[in-house]
């Protein structure tokens, strides 16, 4: 299943209206977010093993069942993560990576070749192509109280090919 961390004055806040499954999707409405959001690892720090659970396997096989567990030694100590040490720092760094990638199109994407060099994408769309953005990136296309899964602030960071940095 899904592990996430939450500060306590969050679980204390919601405790008592914590439901028994799909508490993602309990996360993601408007008034439980109250205009926060989530900062979540790209790298998986869990994995799940079958379809048994709460959820009844809803995205296992497109989706759950590739999740791999990071191999790669980290040495955190040697990493700044300065960027992530509060909202604004995030927000500002977030906006000048966006700014700095080529803006593109679903069909620019589309065009390039498996040896191209890594670079990083944005990308703009309408609420009414997501379905067909979502199944070409291979993300999960569920909207829950307008929030897309993996979005942070409506935009949805993601590396694609195991290269190029994706910012829809």
């Amino acid at each position: 299943g899904l592990g996430w961390l939450l500060l306590k004055s969050f679980w204390l806040e919601l405790r008592e209206t914590w439901p028994n499954e799909y508490w993602d999707d309990f996360v993601r409405k408007s008034s439980t977010r109250k205009g926060r959001h989530c900062l979540r690892p790209e790298v998986s720090r869990t994995f799940t093993f079958g379809e048994v659970g709460v959820s009844r396997g809803q995205f296992y096989k497109t989706h759950l069942k590739h999740i791999k567990l990071n191999q790669e030694n980290v040495d955190w100590l040697d990493l700044d993560l300065t960027y992530i040490a509060s909202a604004d720092r995030f927000d500002s760094w977030l906006s000048k990576e966006i700014s700095m990638a080529d803006v593109v199109t679903l069909e620019d994407i589309q065009r390039l070749s498996s040896s191209a060099s890594p670079k990083a994408y944005a990308m703009m769309f309408k609420e009414s192509n997501w379905k067909r953005i979502s199944k070409h990136f291979g993300l999960a296309e569920d909207i829950k109280d307008g929030v897309y899964r993996g979005s942070y602030r409506s935009v949805i960071p993601f590396t694609w090919q195991g290269k190029h940095r994706i910012y829809l």
